[in-house]
């Protein structure tokens, strides 16, 4: 499932947006997953390191798998702007 909330100003925070959309509620009981800025906000997130601490192994494979999927929905979030903007620029 991909959800969207509202547009909010690039300087409203990531997280706060996401409390404040309604979308908590709407993904309730499903698996979230999200970029950093969303630290805080119970989604899943990548690992982050710690100042003079390495992430351990287990925390390095959370993290390339956290890309692998995240990069297929970037992907498809690229090829349905660029279909729209196809058949924007056929009318």
């Amino acid at each position: 499932m991909i959800a969207s909330a509202r547009p909010a100003p690039g300087n409203k925070a990531d997280a706060h947006v996401w409390r404040e959309s309604g979308l908590p509620a709407a993904a309730a009981g499903s698996t979230v997953i999200a970029d950093g800025a969303y630290l805080g906000t119970g989604l899943i997130v990548p690992h982050r390191r710690r100042a003079g601490r390495p992430l351990l192994r287990g925390q390095e494979e959370d993290n390339a798998e956290h890309r692998r999927v995240r990069a297929r929905v970037e992907h498809t979030f690229a090829q349905a702007v660029a279909a729209m903007h196809n058949l924007a620029m056929t009318r």
